[in-house]
């Protein structure tokens, strides 16, 4: 994590510097805009929030031992501590970021794509730590807020930083390349992620590819080559010269495309059409193996062999409820319940499809921000599920009513409907001691995790 001294973080910011009883030369070690969290010499940014203004918390932060904070309401200043005054501390912690980022020597990899981009990190952080000292975003600290604290986060001898990077609307991305300084750029894929916001594929295709818009000659773009969003776009998207352009996919006209593909509980085996090499990675899903492909192609441009490259697969670091195969009682549970579109529903049934059980249910819940088309898109995802080997499909909330009617229209047996959590977990409950597998899969707000967390709570009183 950063680590200066009060006079070094003075000249990174633009405010006013009260050093109180404290000196230029002090240590400042780590940020934090959380006070509960402030340890002895950091550095404490209040935010001002929608119910709790974080200026109210710096004298217990000082107490806590802070060397500094800033501010921007001068009825805050501290006795003791230094402060810096700003006139808006969420931008002087922008600020402080892009200064920071500027002052270290690593290799920093930039990530978008509306689905993937978390386990894509997982992946790619995984692959490159067993070369090089690596560090990555944590959970998916991946907006105007998140992105600073990561980079704030790195050491100044870190030597690969993967850095998520969150959008909902146009111009998004831009602002965080300025912060993040990509050498290399990744983009997952083109979905229907913030359709409500930007309106159309087209537009959310635009707004992920202004990651590129910053690298310079020898960058490196690397982009899901089978996306056809993608695709169309790249054919007039402007990249300036020296900037390296490679694909990944399924597809043969990619740089770098899977020749092979097969998966059991412990995860995927798979090839590349570059070197027979069998890599395994215990995530599941063939959507995650196109996530390893870019972390396969980013370790050769860094100069990896395939190797190592397992060798750090073999310690990749997941962020939970992203295709997490659980035993509950004797249920097997496929946890895909972190966030969920169209796209990213898809992808989770074809990975659940590849398992072979003699009982399958899927669970899945609205779909969040999908804009004026929302009731269309979840009856399509419904009426598609007749391709799948399902026993039955439990539809929770409002909106997945339509994934209900959509099923039905297309034959598919053993549909039922929820209005709520705890109806569906009193459903549920009694497969927890049955030989069964089942997909959970919905949007965030629909919290479908608190019904796993209650079915494993079950289990354990059951055994």
């Amino acid at each position: 994590m950063i680590s200066k001294t009060i006079g070094e973080i003075a000249s990174m910011i633009k405010g006013q510097l009260i050093l109180n009883d404290a000196s230029m030369t002090d240590e400042v070690c780590g940020v934090y805009i959380d006070s509960r969290e402030v340890l002895h010499h950091g550095l404490y940014i209040p935010i001002i929030g929608e119910r709790v203004d974080g200026h109210t918390f710096i004298s217990k932060v000082e107490e806590q031992g802070a060397s500094l904070t800033l501010c921007s309401d001068e009825a805050f200043i501290p006795e003791h501590m230094a402060v810096i005054l700003v006139k808006d501390t969420v931008s002087a912690l922008q600020e402080l970021a892009m200064h920071y980022r500027e002052s270290l020597g690593a290799k920093v990899i930039g990530i978008t794509g509306s689905n993937g981009k978390t386990s894509c990190k997982d992946i790619l952080a995984g692959c490159l730590s067993a070369q090089f000292k690596t560090q990555k975003t944590q959970g998916n600290h991946n907006n105007e807020i998140g992105v600073p604290l990561t980079l704030l986060e790195l050491d100044e001898d870190c030597e690969v930083a993967v850095i998520e990077m969150g959008m909902e609307n146009r111009e998004e991305i831009h602002f965080l390349n300025a912060m993040v300084q990509q050498d290399i750029a990744i983009i997952t894929n083109v979905g229907i992620a913030h359709l409500e916001n930007l309106g159309s594929l087209e537009n959310i295709g635009h707004a992920k590819l202004e990651i590129v818009d910053d690298l310079h000659k020898d960058d490196l773009f690397l982009y899901y080559g089978d996306d056809k969003v993608l695709a169309s776009l790249m054919q007039n998207k402007k990249i300036k010269e020296g900037v390296m352009v490679e694909t990944f996919g399924k597809k043969t006209n990619n740089t770098l495309y899977l020749s092979s593909l097969k998966q059991d509980e412990t995860g995927i085996y798979f090839t590349t059409n570059r070197h027979p090499f069998e890599f395994h990675i215990d995530i599941l899903g063939e959507h995650q193996a196109f996530n390893a492909l870019a972390a396969i192609l980013v370790g050769y441009h860094l100069g990896m062999n395939e190797e190592t490259m397992q060798k750090g697969f073999n310690f990749i670091e997941k962020t939970k409820m992203r295709n997490e195969l659980m035993n509950v009682g004797n249920c097997k549970i496929l946890n895909d319940a972190y966030k969920s579109n169209p796209q990213s529903a898809i992808a989770a049934l074809d990975t659940f499809e590849m398992f072979e059980h003699p009982y399958k249910i899927a669970v899945l819940a609205d779909m969040l921000d999908l804009g004026p088309t929302t009731t269309n898109l979840h009856y399509d995802l419904g009426y598609g599920l007749n391709v799948y080997d399902l026993k039955e499909v439990l539809c929770m909330g409002e909106l997945a009513k339509s994934i209900g009617e959509g099923a039905k229209a297309a034959s598919v047996n053993g549909v039922r409907c929820f209005d709520d959590r705890d109806e569906l977990f009193e459903y549920l409950k009694e497969y927890v001691k049955k030989d069964c597998m089942i997909l959970f899969k919905g949007s965030r707000g629909m919290a479908l995790d608190l019904v796993i967390h209650k079915l494993e709570e079950y289990g354990e009183r059951d055994e």
